[in-house]
């Protein structure tokens, strides 16, 4: 350990709330000892058996195979220096605001005895909002209406705390729906779930909505138009392989396969995309590992353009 430095041993977490229970202190303090960093080194039985490897490995500079490999094995010390405690404590602060506790605090401090620092980080939570209200805020267009169908499943409950986390999957729960649906372009990113804390009693109404600013694209359902296969597509080719020179039509795909190693009748079996039919991700899906489970291709790739018929 270098002068004026110190042996980095961990962190602790300190509930410091008047309002919470035990049970929900210690809920939160499992929940966050893993969040600051960086981490001590690793321990086993209680002894940092990589820490004396690494030690024991010395000077690497006299080329000794052993030293090296002692070395190679074990860890260099994790000094206290490298730890910001003001950043870890905006993380800690961060993450119970995400997790509905929006009055919480955090502080942290460092402390050194015998070469060797550990750091503290009391939080305060206080009481953790819950929702009271959910509006799925749509318009009547077919891409509001799709989103409003998907309420009757929808993540978000009234009486349940407020969780960043479970917001998220609300996201992606719509999209999977709306995948199944057509909405090719459509992503969680294209919907905003904004809270409104200013309610009182520690409740939250929630309004989940389309953003302003999307494109065109993402607000419409898109059918297949259509199909070509490439089977001897190549990553190292001199000239894109995506060409449609020496292409054929067989039974509603197009084949560009000029030397006729395969026979058309296989792809009928395996696509699941038809022209005309509406985009879902399940038929996407499942296309993909039929021709990978065929296993004469060494890798399946897919891409999707806007048709410029229409």
């Amino acid at each position: 350990v270098p002068k004026g430095d110190a042996l980095y041993t961990g962190a602790s977490i300190k509930i410091k709330d008047s309002v919470l229970s035990g049970k929900e202190k210690k809920k939160i303090a499992s929940q966050t000892e893993g969040l600051p960093r960086p981490m001590a080194n690793s321990k086993f039985l209680g002894i940092p058996f990589k820490l004396l490897f690494y030690n024991l490995g010395g000077d690497t500079s006299k080329h000794n195979f052993i030293r090296k490999f002692l070395r190679k094995l074990g860890q260099p010390p994790v000094l206290l220096s490298s730890v910001d405690v003001d950043y870890n404590v905006k993380v800690l602060q961060n993450y119970l605001e995400n997790m509905g506790y929006f009055q919480a605090e955090a502080s942290g401090d460092t402390i050194i005895k015998r070469k060797k620092g550990h750091a503290y980080y009391t939080l305060e939570p206080g009481l953790v909002y819950t929702i009271k209200e959910v509006k799925f805020e749509t318009d009547s267009s077919a891409l509001g209406e799709a989103i409003a169908n998907t309420r009757p499943h929808t993540f978000l409950h009234p009486g349940d705390p407020f969780n960043l986390e479970v917001i998220k999957g609300e996201r992606e729960r719509i999209d999977a729906i709306l995948k199944e649906e057509g909405y090719y372009y459509f992503s969680p990113d294209a919907l905003i779930t904004e809270a409104d804390t200013t309610i009182g009693d520690h409740k939250v109404n929630m309004y989940l909505k389309v953003k302003s600013d999307v494109s065109a694209e993402v607000k419409k359902p898109y059918a297949i138009d259509d199909v070509y296969i490439y089977p001897n597509y190549r990553l190292n080719a001199k000239k894109a392989d995506t060409t449609s020179n020496g292409k054929y039509l067989y039974d509603g795909y197009y084949v560009v396969d000029p030397q006729h190693k395969f026979r058309p009748k296989l792809f009928p079996q395996i696509m699941r995309f038809d022209s005309g039919d509406v985009y879902n991700r399940t038929d996407h899906n499942l296309t993909l590992s039929r021709l990978i489970n065929l296993g004469v291709f060494k890798f399946v790739k897919n891409r999707f353009e806007l048709s410029p018929n229409s």
